[in-house]
């Protein structure tokens, strides 16, 4: 299906200096309303923008957007904390280990790096 929107040209002009491809921003603030009011699922939203659902994701964190709660968000989550945690159990083996050798280990001082190690701004 075809739709179309008429525009006085002096705001097309402004949007399209401003926005580019006013088709596609048109037809992404559709489906992401439409999902929002839970017309479209996220699948539904990935074929209407011909997206891959690492693409859809991306847009709606753009249009602040939550997806809802799923066995499958929270065992990705789970999975990504026991992924930190057992990296922080590795840097405390690594730490043990250094001090039964008597090595000193020096840890560099943070330069606008991620800390690996913290979640929602607590340490693990």
């Amino acid at each position: 299906m075809q739709i179309t929107i008429e525009l006085p040209d002096d705001i097309a002009t402004q949007l399209m200096q401003k926005s580019g491809n006013l088709s596609q921003k048109a037809l992404e603030s559709l489906a992401v309303e439409s999902y929002r009011d839970k017309l479209l699922n996220h699948n539904e939203v990935g074929r209407m923008l011909e997206l891959s659902p690492e693409a859809v994701d991306a847009l709606f964190r753009k249009a602040n957007v939550h997806s809802p709660v799923t066995e499958q968000n929270i065992s990705s989550g789970v999975k990504a904390v026991e992924s930190k945690q057992s990296r922080a159990q590795l840097l405390e083996e690594i730490r043990q280990i250094c001090e039964e050798e008597n090595f000193t280990l020096e840890i560099p001082p943070r330069q606008n790096r991620p800390n690996q190690f913290v979640i929602d701004d607590v340490s693990i």
